[in-house]
């Protein structure tokens, strides 16, 4: 059960206003393919065989360093999807790496809540709705 993680860059899609080209992180799974966007840089900043932005680039440590994260986002989703299932595709990677960034609604106000009502600074009035002193 082998699996590949390579950026792509897409000089087809380059925007002729800022002369940029999105770069895409591919992950390839039992020939299923899964591509995501991660930035645009212009191409002449990208070095595909190293697979990182050259230094003539302004920002090429923070997006090397954006690159290197979500590369290892990927493959530890990848592992993890390997451990607990025998047989998955793309799909499930896809699913797993997207729920781990949607928060429920309430799943946000029942940690906000639990937050204030921590830091002793709350009251529980009437209304039945917690306000906050402000500090």
């Amino acid at each position: 059960m082998s699996y590949s993680i390579r950026f792509v860059l897409r000089t087809e899609k380059l925007n002729s206003r800022t002369g940029e080209a999105p770069l895409r992180i591919r992950a390839i799974k039992n020939k299923e393919t899964l591509y995501k966007t991660v930035t645009k840089i212009p191409p002449m900043t990208w070095d595909d065989q190293k697979q990182i932005v050259k230094k003539s680039h302004p920002q090429a440590k923070i997006i090397n360093a954006l690159l290197s994260k979500r590369k290892a986002e990927f493959e530890q989703t990848l592992l993890m999807l390997e451990c607990t299932s025998d047989n998955f595709g793309v799909n499930a990677l896809r699913e797993k790496l997207h729920s781990s960034l949607v928060l429920d609604l309430f799943q946000f106000a029942e940690s906000t809540i639990k937050k204030t009502c921590r830091s002793r600074k709350d009251r529980y009035g009437k209304t039945r709705q917690i306000g906050v002193y402000q500090t």
